[in-house]
């Protein structure tokens, strides 16, 4: 255990309140300009969520048969 200084789960908790509070601070006189910007950020969401959602498939990793946890003939269904 680090008894010794801040120890980075806390820092990291400390940088994301700072963020979010000058998000909002900027926001609170911004708001007309910021939603303006909405579309786009949705349109610009789906490439980022698509390169970062598809890093757990593993394609190409295991033949099907080996997933499902069966053979061809389809035996060892439960």
């Amino acid at each position: 255990m680090n008894t010794q200084g801040v120890g980075r789960g806390f820092l990291i908790m400390l940088a994301t309140a700072l963020a979010a509070g000058a998000a909002f601070y900027f926001l609170q006189g911004h708001w007309a300009h910021a939603l303006g910007f909405a579309p786009y950020l949705l349109f610009l969401a789906c490439p980022l969520m698509h390169l970062f959602m598809h890093g757990g498939h593993q394609h190409g990793a295991r033949p099907a048969d080996q997933v499902r946890g069966q053979d061809k003939a389809g035996e060892g269904r439960q």
